[in-house]
């Protein structure tokens, strides 16, 4: 499966969509094949390094960007196995 995510500036003066969309930056997480291959195209087209691959506890490899438009890039793949995310030590519904 593949897919394209197009970000764009704010454009100056603009502040709100419509009363009830604000503009704002975002935080997107995408899993891809290669984190580490993935991380440095982000950063060759502009992106900073929040936090560089590694392989998580929680059975992923991630790596953390920040765009220039602010939005923050969570970019990881699985690690195998049946793995269940956690959060603050908490068990979160999202298992695979």
């Amino acid at each position: 499966m593949s897919a394209t995510l197009v970000t764009t500036p704010i454009r100056e003066g603009f502040t709100t969509l419509t009363p009830y969309v604000m503009v704002r930056e975002a935080g997107l997480v995408v899993y891809v094949e290669d984190v580490d291959a993935a991380f440095d195209r982000a950063l060759a087209a502009g992106g900073a390094s929040l936090g560089v691959p590694e392989d998580r506890p929680y059975g992923e490899r991630s790596g953390f960007i920040k765009d220039p438009f602010g939005n923050h890039w969570y970019i990881s793949t699985h690690l195998g196995g049946r793995r269940c995310r956690t959060h603050a030590g908490r068990l979160l519904s999202v298992c695979w």
